[in-house]
């Protein structure tokens, strides 16, 4: 960008600095409030200037020669105002520069008129060179302007001083007062012209570092874009990866708790082996990445650093046995036992260390050695993992402490790895102000030794052992949230198998509702759900209006990024759990909920199965009775609540539904169930307003007396026993031949009716999902395969919402044929086991048929 001096080939910008007219009128707006400052002065100080010969007017003139320099004066004073008026109502360079040399050229020919004045006869002169040098420096604008300014004032002025008064001076003097100004303008022009260049030049080099700092920034938030992307694509990949894994390693370990062959444990243990090799991977670069953002990671409490460094060696030991190494701490008698530090990234530390050591050592064994230096408040502790194993060539030392590297290829091939733990390592030791080096020697073995300040602390005192300890683990009536099928099998096996009742719904919109329909010990919430997500479910539940709003709620998720447990929290959580499960885990965050909301406990209620009888009682109770049936049950209806009582006194019930029942009956069922050690799941339908009354009596559910029929299903399929195998047995074990041939035939006589049934042309959807399901438990009970699978699509597509007519009559007319085979078979075979039966069944339905019960 060339600057322009003395440009006379036309207007090119408002200052006239540069051809580039971007940078002109940058510049112009960089520099309007100097300009204005520079307007401002030239305005008042000449203003000024002349106005200071006023009382000279009023002792040396008199007559009309003092009104003619009055009035002038008074002509400058106005225009002088109203130029300053004028420049301080705009923010516009050009606007700026008008009013100025328009007030220029007015003051100085005014000026001009009064110059005359005989206080300046001898001496006026001397003034000319000066407003040629103060102009030139001074006033705003283009620099032509600037110089016809500057020699247009001291030339109007010399004109009317020197030339037109009654006595001129003489041409000499005139001469010599033109050559002194002549030297003033040009030092005045030369003076402007290096103002000018170092004006321009300090432009240039602040707009400069304007461009490097927006440059800087840009590269700053592309490389945070970066980041954030970087972090959103680990805390998704995280979660995706997470939820199977949850349930390779949930039903792996229930398979596991069941009875298996050597082979097949062997081959289970090998799945969970590896899945649990596989989430190690996906935390070491979850680790990683947040040490790369510098996520703040650390925390400083109170912690046992013997105790911790023994259960560490114990936990280590059997992978030291298995190999046949040695495992052995020394700890220095300078050590304190209570040090002020983050245990947890201590203990991923030696993990990594000591895990490495019995990785790479095949004879010999392990030592891990414990230091303590310095004063109280500055101690530092020096750990040292040294082992026997194969050693480090000095080549490879120089890249240990690197992301994903490892000494070479044959390592990575023998003894697998990703080649982040070391790199972990260095940066959590670094992150806690410390320092992390290795030494090692081929053939002879390695040593890691870190440092740590970890100054000595207070240990809490002994009844805080007592307080903290968590009591043993009870039955509890939890609900759990979770909308993907495998993951809800996972977590409700794992808490069925550990006494807990479990209700389950699909989202989170159905939790909210539920929450308010029935009380729970505790809510277990997945948080990436459709719709509403498991946050705001939380906050909707906290922002309830009853009591149950403080309910525990404990987020079940595979998101694991530090922020997302910050969300669960800010969200109202009361604890955190990342899938794949842990048992013991699970079970001591929903302790710390319960006695941090000190919530009361009821424990788990009556199991509800499905082909359960189920008692009605109250008005209005028949339009629950079709839910109930397209549920599975089998409906009791009652004509009176005393009729009830009777009828459960006569037999017992799985479940019974209230309709507004009469205060004090809950109690009474409950008390009754206790005292003859039965258990029944009860359901009260009310008015909304009533619905609280029943909780307190000890409702497992309640439901509104007007909710739609598909509600009512919904919220009761909630607390349905999960169909499982486990504990399964078979036919055989249980009945003899002849006895399951008599089933079997029993079964078949009454497919003639259900057939029947079937066939009538005004069958609806629930009549058909209603006998499906009957002829499903049974023939899955009775070993009927072909049979049990046709009526399960039938099921299907009378329970599906698209499903079209002719869907529901392919699957009717499936279903019906196999009724046919059966009935044919049954026929020909006598009471045989029928040509579909496959194997050796097990029960999983609870729904025979009344008759094949026996």
């Amino acid at each position: 960008m060339s600057a322009v001096e003395f440009d006379l080939r036309g207007l090119i910008g408002p200052t006239g600095e540069f051809r580039d007219g971007a940078t002109e009128e940058a510049f112009s707006e960089s520099v309007w409030q100097s300009a204005r400052a520079m307007s401002l002065l030239c305005i008042l100080a000449e203003t000024a200037a002349s106005l200071s010969f006023v009382p000279l007017d009023f002792m040396m003139l008199t007559g009309p020669r003092l009104a003619y320099f009055s009035e002038v004066r008074l002509l400058i004073a106005l225009s002088a105002v109203a130029a300053v008026i004028a420049v301080l109502r705009t923010s516009r360079y050009a606007r700026i520069v008008a009013v100025t040399y328009a007030h220029q050229f007015a003051f100085f020919t005014l000026n001009a008129l009064v110059f005359d004045h005989p206080s300046l006869t001898r001496h006026g002169g001397l003034l000319l060179p000066l407003i040629a040098i103060a102009l030139n420096l001074c006033i705003p604008g283009r620099f032509r302007w600037v110089a016809l300014m500057s020699a247009y004032a001291p030339v109007i002025s010399l004109v009317f001083w020197a030339v037109l008064r009654p006595d001129p001076e003489s041409s000499l003097d005139l001469t010599i007062i033109m050559l002194v100004v002549l030297v003033g303008y040009v030092v005045g022009a030369v003076a402007r012209t290096q103002f000018n260049r170092l004006r321009r030049e300090e432009y240039l080099r602040i707009a400069r570092e304007r461009q490097v700092n927006l440059d800087l920034r840009e590269a700053k938030d592309a490389a945070e874009a970066a980041a954030s992307v970087k972090a959103d694509f680990l805390a998704v990949m995280s979660h995706e990866i997470r939820t199977p894994m949850n349930g390779i390693l949930g039903m792996a370990q229930l398979a596991l708790d069941d009875p298996l062959s050597l082979a097949q444990r062997r081959r289970v243990s090998t799945i969970r082996s590896s899945a649990q090799g596989l989430l190690k991977i996906l935390d070491d670069i979850l680790d990683i990445s947040k040490l790369e953002r510098q996520a703040d990671i650390y925390e400083r409490a109170p912690f046992d650093v013997r105790q911790a460094l023994r259960e560490i060696v114990n936990l280590m030991s059997p992978r030291a046995h298995e190999k046949g190494l040695t495992l052995q701490l020394v700890l220095a008698p300078a050590l304190p036992r209570w040090v002020l530090g983050d245990q947890s990234r201590l203990r991923q530390i030696l993990f990594n260390l000591i895990g490495n050591a019995l990785k790479f050592t095949s004879r010999g064994g392990v030592t891990i050695e414990v230091t303590a230096m310095g004063s109280q408040d500055e101690m530092l502790v020096t750990f040292c993992v040294s082992d026997t194993g194969i050693g480090i060539a000095p080549e490879q030392q120089a890249r240990l402490f690197q992301s994903f590297e490892q000494g070479d290829a044959s390592i990575r091939r023998r003894f697998g790895g990703t080649g982040l733990g070391l790199a972990i390592c260095k940066r959590l030791v670094e992150g806690m102000k410390g320092q992390i080096e290795a030494e090692s020697t081929p053939g002879r073995g390695s040593r890691f030794r870190f440092s740590l300040p970890l100054p000595p602390a207070d240990g809490p005192p002994a009844r805080d052992a007592v307080d903290t300890a968590l009591p043993p683990v009870r039955p509890l009536n939890l609900l759990l949230v979770e909308d993907i099928k495998i993951n809800a099998e996972v977590a409700r096996g794992i808490l069925e198998r550990a006494g807990h009742r479990t209700a389950l719904v699909k989202s989170g919109e159905q939790a909210i509702e539920l929450v308010r329909s029935a009380r729970f010990d505790a809510v277990l919430m997945d948080v990436q759900m459709p719709d509403v997500d498991g946050l705001e479910a939380t906050r909707r539940i906290r922002a309830l209006a009853s009591s149950q709003s403080q309910v525990p709620i404990v987020a079940l998720t595979a998101n694991v990024m530090t922020e997302d447990v910050e969300a669960c929290r800010a969200a109202g959580m009361d604890g955190h759990l990342a899938k794949p499960i842990d048992v013991a885990a699970l079970h001591r965050t929903i302790e710390a909920a319960l006695t941090t909301r000190q919530w009361p406990v009821a424990g788990p209620g009556a199991l509800l199965n499905v082909g359960s009888d189920v008692l009605v009682v109250g008005e209005g109770s028949k339009a629950i009775h079709d839910p109930l049936r397209h549920l599975g049950f089998r409906v009791f209806p009652a004509g009176s609540f005393d009729a009830a009582g009777a009828m459960l006194a006569a037999r017992g019930f799985a479940a019974i539904v209230a309709v507004a029942p009469p205060p004090g009956l809950v109690q009474a069922l409950r008390s009754r169930a206790q005292h003859e050690g039965k258990r029944i799941f009860v359901i009260g339908a009310s008015a909304p307003e009533e619905g609280a009354r029943l909780l307190d009596e000890g409702v497992d559910l309640v439901i509104a007396a007007t909710l739609s029929p598909e509600e009512v299903v919904w919220k009761i399929e909630a607390f349905l026993a999960p169909e499982t195998a486990d504990g399964a047995f078979t036919l055989e074990e249980v009945f003899g031949r002849d006895r399951i041939d008599e089933f079997q035939g029993l079964f078949a006589d009454s497919l003639p009716e259900l057939d029947r049934a079937l066939a009538r042309s005004d069958l609806t959807p629930k009549e058909l999902v209603g006998i499906a399901h009957r002829i499903k438990g049974s023939a899955a009970n009775l070993r009927m395969s072909e049979l049990a699978a046709s009526a399960d699509d039938a099921m299907i597509a009378g329970r599906a919402v698209l499903a079209g007519l002719r869907d529901r009559d392919d699957a009717v007319n499936a279903l019906r044929r196999q009724i046919d085979l059966v009935l044919r078979e049954q026929g020909a075979g006598g009471r045989g086991a029928p040509a579909s039966a496959a194997g050796t069944c097990e029960f999983g339905e609870s729904d025979v048929d009344q008759r094949a019960r026996g």
